[in-house]
């Protein structure tokens, strides 16, 4: 299991990694952002984005959505600043004390990053829309992963009134989970 990362260390990631240079965080993770897209709600919403690194995901959707992104790297959020125009919060997801209103709730690849994941979601205030992805996989930066659905919904399920859950493939060996649902 991966262990949890400091803000420097995500900083240098988004420097220096191949993964966030021209386009390659597309290819690796297009088609999970196109799964959470279909979860948006239609009516043009405000999203928070919790955990936004550099806004690669927004800019990938291109939907008609006003954003408010979270995150602590500053690396991140100076290139989430120059897709489209966000409202930006620098702040550390462990330790955040409120998050902002909005109509929709995403946690793209966040929460198998950090210790305090059901205090975060608890701030999400009431019949809020959640959008959370997490892996079947285990890196660097991950705390947890998760073997199956019914592992995501032991462990998110009771934040939530109604919600799904589903798999999306990543490869022949590994998968993300997408769970939906409102707040309760």
């Amino acid at each position: 299991m991966g262990q949890i990362r400091t803000k420097e260390w995500y900083d240098d990631v988004y420097d220096n990694s191949a993964n966030y240079q021209g386009g390659e965080a597309d290819k690796m993770w297009g088609m999970l952002w196109d799964f959470v897209a279909h979860q948006v709600p239609d009516d043009n919403p405000h999203i928070i984005d919790i955990g936004c690194g550099d806004g690669a995901m927004w800019r990938h959707i291109q939907k008609d959505f006003s954003v408010t992104g979270i995150d602590f790297s500053k690396v991140a959020l100076s290139r989430a600043a120059t897709v489209g125009n966000p409202t930006l919060i620098h702040d550390d997801l462990e330790t955040i004390e409120s998050l902002p209103d909005g109509d929709c709730y995403v946690f793209c690849e966040v929460m198998e990053h950090i210790e305090n994941d059901i205090r975060l979601l608890s701030l999400v205030p009431t019949d809020k829309w959640i959008i959370i992805t997490v892996p079947s996989f285990d890196s660097d930066g991950h705390v947890r992963h998760f073997r199956s659905t019914a592992d995501v919904a032991d462990r998110y399920a009771k934040l939530f009134g109604v919600f799904t859950t589903r798999v999306i493939p990543k490869s022949r060996f590994s998968c993300w989970f997408l769970m939906t649902g409102s707040k309760i």
